[in-house]
């Protein structure tokens, strides 16, 4: 009989001892890893889901809008003269009508019709004027481009008043649930507003 027989009978007859063996150890080791306990035991079970909490509507509107540029303080008022009860959320009063009045298009050009009146005197000669070479005061030149800016800021603002009262939303606004966002209002409040369309404005 060779040797690979051998081998083979005695696995067989002591199949069922070694399968034991090896079983019991390996369970021991499972238990010597398992800092709770057994596996199985309730510990070793994960906790139910909590339910979340039921969200409770502020308001409810046809329309949300989120941002009070360009786009936002065009929109609002058409949807409110169609007869749809609108609500804008708008971060900042500082950025009512958005970037292009506040801190892009406006403010560049009042500064670069600054520089523009500068070199018409400074090449006056050439028109047949003459005087002395200008002098530039940029202090001045920044004080009137914060001027125009602050003059415009409070039209865009009274026309979105204007258009929406109250639902003029001064805050933070973010999504918590299908339709639903909630605003974190710049007086320190929450509001939690729902409407059949949001609309985001970023410009």
């Amino acid at each position: 009989m060779s040797t690979l027989s051998i081998n083979l009978g005695m696995l067989e007859t002591k199949g069922i001892q070694a399968a034991g063996v090896i079983g019991s150890d390996y369970q021991k080791q499972i238990e010597a890893q398992t800092p709770l306990g057994r596996i199985g035991q309730p510990q070793d079970i994960a906790p139910a889901p909590v339910k979340p909490k039921e969200i409770e509507m502020d308001t409810q509107y046809y329309d949300d809008i989120i941002g009070g540029g360009k786009a936002g303080k065009t929109l609002a008022p058409a949807l409110v003269a169609g007869r749809r009860k609108t609500a804008l959320v708008e971060r900042s009063l500082n950025m009512i009508g958005g970037s292009c009045p506040n801190i892009a298009c406006i403010p560049s050009k009042t500064m670069v019709a600054s520089a523009e009146v500068a070199n018409t005197v400074r090449n006056s000669a050439a028109y047949g004027i003459k005087t002395t070479p200008p002098t530039v005061d940029m202090s001045a030149v920044i004080q009137r481009k914060r001027s125009v800016v602050q003059s415009l800021r409070p039209i865009n603002l009274n026309n979105l008043h204007t258009a929406l009262g109250d639902d003029l939303i001064i805050g933070t606004a973010r999504f918590v649930a299908p339709k639903t966002i909630e605003v974190a209002t710049d007086e320190g409040t929450t509001r939690l507003l729902t409407a059949e369309r949001l609309f985001i404005t970023v410009v």
